[in-house]
């Protein structure tokens, strides 16, 4: 066995082109592990071949890697090779061949479980392997790739001229490296070694982790709060909740202090019959983030929750609510999926979403913007539409609609009206001269709060005229503070107001302690609970607590606050801040006084466990056990193993590409790989209408029809105008003779597609067997 002579260096100084047979050597080797790996992958029947893109992607990533260890090493080999000749060749060749061994262990640990080993990688392979069996890898391995090793070097020898013209060498390799950051990454053909090595730099620059033995830091036993039992007129029926999230509202327009109170007249009057809290809190600086703080009391973690890298398990009022008989819906005039709102949603099983596609021809889109785009429907014709289908029916609703008007570039109907009725309103104001450059700085903006606020006065009195009115809980808060209207203290940039405003109310009444977004959801479900028994998890995982903290002895709840879709920023607990790195003690006004030594510790170690427990829960979908979960997934995330295979057959962002691939598997009859490749489409964009029409057909073909049924009854929800949804809704109808459905469809087929043959041909159909089978 010759290839142990690498490692005897011959007399004298070795030089670059011997270290270039070395690299040369090292990634002949990684050729070989590669094959190797797909050989062992497609005897499991992961893979469907042996050679296919994802070896080719491989080897990209090997020789990624390859370059990046050599351009470093080289350094080393130089610097050694200087004061010791031959020892920098005899370094350079161990070196290479302990990654080799790490690549072999890890390759084998990927194989066996169909995931990376990371930053706990030691643990990970104990777990897996058993010392003898690690023994024996690393014995057959170093005789394998041992003398395929030495029969690359050899053989590089050939290749020494032109070796020795590749100078800059180091330059070379940088290239080769940088130049596949740019492929596509994915367990399957990614180099384990350099995952691990990143991982470990990712883990670095991410600051804290989360180190506790805690699988679920946040899941903990919960006590319903019952903060407006008191100060309700409870009926007998379970009331309905509209929620109006108002893109922009700031403490800023409404209460007694609110400098500019006199923009928005309805709502500051408002305050005089509703309960009012002086110092709540938003949690977030953008109004992307409001839906799933108010109804989920969710943590956001370093980018926002629904960009976590998984969909991760929770419980929302939406889903709660809806278990314990409420119909559900969000409402809102532009697109729904920008914001990643739409897959957040599908999951609580909605049963209604209604954004732009839903809009009739009756209503009018806001002006487009310098780039000829339009946010949305305006307030006014929000508001319109949901009074227009309201029907309380015989249960309880749970609405939450979001506002847009009040978002730049404040493009509002009639907005030289409003401009006027902003400068009228100055002109005869007391502000100060430091609060009239602020009005006129962000005249846009107040204009368009002010036609916001019109708004949804005029809604509120249409809203008041119907049947359900009296037995209805309005609560109205600012999705965040506008970036455009000065702070002077930090936390004033959070601040935003809170009115809940109903006929049920006793009376009305201000509080003075600290709330925010995340306390709105166990707060309505612990006194709807209360009052009315609904069936509530014994446990759950809350960021927030009770509205009124302190009520009867309750202990209060950090209030964590976030950055713009940057991580956590500081968090507040009771008295005590820590904001921007230092720790601030709070009076009773949020206003910053001096924090004790040992109070300003306390508070940071809670602020560093939050962030990391935040950053670990999202990542490793562990705010809740999946056993938890009110309701199970509707399209179900692909396992580890199944990611490799779908990795085998789709490579890269072009999802249409991977949609044919996966109706084609269908058309074939392999339909449990079309299925695969569907869900993992949907996972990705929920919103591929495609992929969701034929994972419903796919179902109803294996004679799932009760899941058929529910995916295709949200494609036609969200995507009202596209016919494919409704033909293949028809169709599972027909298959699994449920006739009796199909006249339900009929009112949203002629609203929204007119005359459609093929849907007249379907729903004729369906009359026609609904006939013969009532004779």
């Amino acid at each position: 066995m010759k290839w142990p002579s690498l490692f005897s260096a011959r007399p004298g100084k070795r030089y670059l082109r011997d270290y270039v047979r070395l690299v040369i050597g090292f990634y002949a080797s990684l050729i070989l592990l590669a094959g190797y790996q797909q050989v062992r992958l497609y005897e499991f029947g992961v893979l469907d071949s042996f050679l296919n893109s994802n070896l080719l992607l491989l080897l990209v990533h090997h020789l990624g890697f390859t370059a990046l260890v050599a351009f470093f090493y080289a350094f080393v080999f130089k610097a050694i090779e200087k004061k010791r000749p031959g020892w920098g060749f005899r370094s350079a060749a161990g070196f290479f061949l302990a990654l080799l061994l790490a690549e072999v262990l890890l390759t084998e640990y990927f194989i066996r479980v169909f995931d990376l080993a990371g930053r706990e990688f030691a643990s990970q392979l104990r777990g897996v392997f058993s010392p003898t069996q690690m023994v024996l890898t690393c014995a057959i391995s170093l005789v394998v790739l041992g003398t395929a090793y030495r029969l690359a070097y050899r053989s590089s020898k050939r290749f020494y001229r032109a070796i020795s013209g590749m100078y800059p060498f180091t330059i070379l390799l940088f290239t080769l490296f940088l130049a596949t950051l740019w492929s596509d990454r994915k367990p399957v053909n990614r180099n384990k070694v350099e995952f691990v090595g990143s991982e470990f730099i990712r883990a670095l620059t991410a600051g804290e982790v989360y180190e506790g033995s805690d699988p679920n830091p946040f899941y903990r036993t919960w006590s319903p709060p019952d903060p407006l039992g008191p100060y309700v007129n409870w009926q007998e029926e379970e009331p309905h909740v509209v929620i109006l999230l108002v893109e922009g509202l700031s403490r800023d327009f409404i209460g007694e202090d609110a400098p500019l109170r006199a923009f928005t007249p309805f709502l500051d009057s408002l305050r005089t019959q509703s309960l009012f809290w002086e110092n709540y809190l938003s949690n977030a600086r953008e109004s992307s983030q409001a839906p799933m703080l108010v109804s989920g009391s969710l943590p956001q973690g370093p980018g926002g929750f629904t960009d976590a890298p998984h969909s991760p398990n929770r419980m929302t009022m939406f889903s709660l609510l809806r278990k314990n008989g409420y119909r559900t819906s969000f409402q809102y005039g532009g697109n729904a999926s920008l914001n990643g709102w739409d897959r957040f949603l599908y999951e609580e099983r909605l049963d209604e979403l209604t954004d732009r596609k839903a809009f009739g021809s009756q209503y009018a889109l806001q002006d487009p913007d310098a780039a000829g785009i339009s946010l949305g429907y305006p307030d006014g014709d929000l508001f319109d539409r949901y009074l227009e289908s309201y029907s309380a029916g015989s249960v309880p609703r749970l609405d939450i609609l979001q506002t847009l008007s009040t978002s730049r570039p404040y493009l509002i109907p009639d907005a030289d009206a409003y401009q006027d009725r902003v400068s009228q309103i100055l002109d005869r104001s007391g502000l100060d001269a430091r609060q009239r450059r602020i009005v006129r700085k962000n005249r846009d903006l107040i204009a368009a709060m002010a036609y916001t606020d019109r708004q949804i006065g005029k809604f509120l009195k249409k809203f008041s005229r119907l049947p359900a009115a009296g037995n209805t809980l309005f609560i109205i808060t600012g999705t965040h503070r506008p970036l455009g209207l000065p702070a002077s203290e930090s936390l004033d940039q959070y601040r935003v107001p809170l009115l809940v405003y109903s006929p049920l109310l006793k009376g009305n009444r201000v509080f003075e302690q600290v709330a925010s977004h995340l306390d709105v959801a166990p707060s309505i479900l612990g006194s709807l609970s209360r009052y009315y028994g609904l069936q509530l998890p014994a446990q759950a995982a809350w960021m927030g607590g009770s509205l009124i903290p302190g009520e009867s002895g309750r202990k209060e709840k950090p209030i964590p606050l976030y950055r713009d879709h940057s991580g956590l920023r500081g968090v507040i607990d009771g008295k005590t801040a820590y904001m921007d790195g230092r720790a601030i003690g709070l009076d009773g006004s949020l206003q910053p006084r001096e924090a004790a030594g040992e109070t300003g510790q306390e508070i940071e170690s809670r602020f560093r466990f939050q962030k990391a427990a935040e950053r670990y829960v999202l990542e490793n979908n562990a705010l809740i056990p999946e056993s938890a979960a009110p309701y199970e997934k509707l399209i179900r995330e692909p396992g580890k193993k199944e990611m490799v295979w779908i990795h085998s057959v789709f490579s890269g962002s072009d999802l249409d590409k991977a949609y044919d691939i996966a109706r084609g598997l269908a058309f074939e009859g392999r339909r449990d790989r079309a299925r695969l490749l569907c869900e993992y489409i949907l996972t990705r964009v929920p919103g591929h209408v495609d992929s969701e029409i034929l994972l419903g057909r796919i179902h109803a073909w294996e004679g799932d029809y009760r899941t058929a049924e529910d995916i295709l009854q949200q494609v036609v929800q969200k995507y009202p105008v596209y016919p494919d949804g409704y033909s293949a809704l028809l169709d599972v109808y027909f298959w699994s003779g449920q006739h009796q459905k199909a006249q339900y469809l009929e009112p949203a087929i002629k609203a929204n597609l007119g005359g459609s043959n093929s849907l007249k041909d379907k729903m004729d159909r369906a009359r026609r067997l609904l006939s013969q089978n009532q004779q």
